[in-house]
């Protein structure tokens, strides 16, 4: 029973693991953006 569980989930965690993955790449992407684009505006305008 367990060996049926563990063959079913390990490959699902995996792709899981994936997504989330790439859901806090994209997020991450954007907040250092969003960080760069703060502090080049900073350094031009003071």
């Amino acid at each position: 029973m367990y060996a049926l569980l563990f063959f079913v989930f390990y490959p699902f965690r995996f792709f899981l693991a994936k997504i989330i993955i790439s859901q806090f790449n994209n997020y991450f992407y954007t907040i250092s953006l969003l960080f760069i684009q703060i502090v080049l505006h900073i350094c031009f305008h003071s």
